[in-house]
């Protein structure tokens, strides 16, 4: 193969964010090769990728050349590759070459001062992790002042399943009367940071120098503050969002002698393995995450198999507590929503008598939003039929692309993130809501309790969701909503149109949805059970 014929290479480390680029690539003829997948390969497939054979160009795409922390590490496998020309482009289209010069003038001291900073932290970290108490006998507590403590790092929180939860639980302690603080790494909407009660602790951006590093980094600035906090404003108990990497609520909560609660929304360790950036530390990020977990008085987990990975990680039965997530009805109802839905429907150009089949949701890949981008290939001839896509995530860009290499561009909105406030408007011009959430492709249980699957109840739309482990435990299919296999779009698909063609069952779902949101799903009933199982701790430990 002569050097002029010679394919070009396109290494995404954005996966699949940025659209744009990704079809400029697949334009120019280029080979991507999507981080995520080569991960799961491993690092010697990597480099035999590379070195597989000659190419006339390697592009490394990243997200800002400016955050050497998320890139660096690959730019060594970059120069490995057999490849005529080097070069790192960001998101933004600035880009610059990569050699070997640039590398050791630019990016090795780069390395270097993150090699000395990471060395330090793991140092103290492991110290303080000896720290950690055991929980002691079960106490009885009734809390009136409540710390909530979140750790995980990221932008700030406007939208989203974490959002709806803080708001959620939030919401429900102070409708019991109990006084609520928080300190969090990131702005939360609706707490305003100069509020009282309300300690916004940033993390310093000088920890981002590796994937690892910043929760660790950040942990250790918070046990401070949180001890500060304490003798400024003592509470009852703390309430702690489990996070990777997150220790610090532990520690001041058993230094201060205060009953300890962590909301355990999935095990954050196999999230990072199977879902996030590779990280080096998991030995030390299961540590903490196991001595974090047996330190608590109560964990409260979203859904039953959770249960698992907390007696492996040596949490007693006793301490824990199955509460699925919630929603505040309320803000749902449809009839107070239905005429600002039936203008969402005008400007999304929904034929008289069509049907709107909506997704609500962060496109991660458990979501499942791709399937419903298969199963519309299928319902291609069905008259009317319109998809609408609310939210933003690393799969949005591929469902997009389904839709267009379909030809069914024309038949799909996918209106971008919007603000919860907006939700219940879209919900109300949706006909069917989806929720087609896929198996973990390790065959490990679906662990997830999805805040929009409550929404979509509590707004009374006729529901279609994977029969997977939570989701076919609150809807009863053919009374509440309309179960289909897991992975399968042609089931979707029928399921979609066999509700299409019928409105008055579409109807009988919604209704029976919203009964049983009301009924059962409710945040304040979420809260009402924690504060229960804290006034009367099971015995046993």
């Amino acid at each position: 193969m002569s050097g002029r014929e010679r394919r070009a290479l396109f290494l995404d480390v954005v996966a699949e964010a940025d659209a744009l680029a990704r079809r400029a690539a697949d334009q120019a003829g280029e080979r991507v090769l999507e981080l995520p997948a080569l991960r799961r390969e491993g690092l010697r497939a990597l480099v035999r990728t590379l070195r597989a054979e000659a190419a006339s160009r390697l592009t490394l795409h990243v997200h800002d050349l400016g955050k050497q922390s998320r890139w660096v590490s690959l730019c060594a496998l970059a120069l490995l590759a057999r490849a005529g020309e080097r070069r790192i482009l960001a998101k933004g289209g600035e880009e610059r070459a990569l050699g070997w010069g640039s590398f050791i003038v630019r990016e090795l001291p780069f390395a270097l001062r993150r090699a000395r900073a990471r060395a330090a932290t793991l140092r103290r970290v492991r110290w303080l992790a000896r720290r950690l108490p055991e929980a002691r006998v079960a106490r009885a507590v009734e809390p009136s002042r409540v710390l909530f403590v979140r750790s995980d790092l990221g932008p700030p929180l406007v939208a989203g399943g974490s959002l709806a939860h803080i708001e959620g639980v939030v919401s429900g302690l102070r409708g019991a009367g109990v006084t609520v603080d928080l300190i969090t790494p990131t702005p939360v909407r609706g707490f305003d940071p100069g509020a009282v009660g309300v300690t916004l602790l940033p993390p310093d951006p000088g920890h981002e120098l590796s994937v690892e590093l910043p929760p660790l980094a950040y942990n250790l600035e918070q046990l401070p503050a949180i001890a500060e906090r304490l003798r400024r404003r003592p509470v009852d108990l703390i309430y702690a969002r489990h996070a990777l990497g997150a220790f610090a609520a532990a520690i001041a909560a058993g230094e201060a002698g205060l009953p300890f609660v962590v909301e355990y929304n999935g095990p954050e360790v196999w999230i990072a393995r199977n879902w996030g950036a590779a990280r080096r530390e998991l030995p030390l990020f299961e540590e903490l995450e196991r001595r974090v977990l047996r330190a608590a008085d109560l964990v409260v987990a979203v859904s039953e198999p959770l249960r698992k990975p907390l007696h492996e990680a040596g949490v007693p039965e006793e301490r824990i507590l199955v509460q699925p997530n919630g929603v505040v009805p309320e803000r749902f109802d449809p009839a107070v929503h239905a005429e600002a839905g039936a203008r969402r429907r005008a400007a999304w150009g929904v034929e008289p008598g069509g049907t709107v089949v909506g997704f609500v949701g962060t496109f991660g890949p458990w979501h499942g939003a791709e399937l419903l981008a298969e199963a519309a290939r299928g319902l291609a001839s069905e008259p009317g039929m319109l998809f609408v896509f609310a939210g933003a995530g690393p799969r949005a860009a591929a469902t997009e692309r389904l839709f267009v290499e379909a030809g069914l561009a024309g038949r799909a909105r996918l209106v971008g993130r919007v603000a919860p406030d907006e939700i219940p408007e879209i919900l109300a011009g949706i006909d069917v809501a989806v929720t087609p959430q896929v198996p973990n492709a390790d065959g490990t249980p679906f662990f997830g309790s999805p805040t929009k699957l409550f929404e979509y109840m509590a707004a009374g739309r006729a529901i279609v969701a994977s029969e997977l482990d939570q989701l076919g435990e609150v809807i009863e299919h053919d009374v509440s909503g309309w179960l289909v296999p897991p992975n399968d779009p042609r089931a979707l698909a029928a399921a979609l149109a066999a509700l299409a063609a019928d409105p008055e069952k579409r109807r009988q779902l919604g209704n029976a949805a919203r009964e049983t949101a009301l009924a059962r799903y409710s945040w304040r009933a979420h809260v009402g059970a924690i504060l229960a199982r804290l006034a009367v701790p099971k015995e046993g430990v």
